[in-house]
């Protein structure tokens, strides 16, 4: 859908910005996945403080461990940008807004899907 807006240039650019942040996003769906089964079976015996008790854990647990590699790979953006070219480095700034949407989106709204 990207490429109907931008150039293949531009797509490129953002597929590489992507794949350094696919961790974050692997982190939240395995997470959120592995709670989903406890959520169904809490949710369908209406123990609804277990529900509640299981979004809050799984918002800590996605919060501290997405804000840790949101912090790593923040670090590491320069060279982790120079393993896919010198030109990717002049779009740290798109890899910086890309990595904050990615863990608002995964931290903070992971889990909720399931809920």
């Amino acid at each position: 859908m990207i490429s109907y807006y931008l150039g293949n240039y531009e797509v490129g650019i953002y597929n590489g910005i992507m794949k350094i942040s696919i961790i974050m996003t692997f982190l939240t769906v395995s997470i959120s996945s592995f709670i989903a089964p406890k959520i169904s079976q809490a949710y369908s015996k209406k123990n609804y403080v277990e529900v509640r008790a299981l979004y809050k854990n799984t918002f800590i647990i996605l919060f501290v461990s997405g804000l840790s590699i949101a912090i790593i790979l923040y670090l590491l953006s320069t060279t982790l940008l120079g393993i896919f070219g010198s030109e990717y480095i002049s779009y740290k700034q798109t890899y910086n807004v890309y990595l904050l949407t990615t863990f608002i989106s995964g931290a903070v709204f992971g889990p909720i899907g399931y809920f």
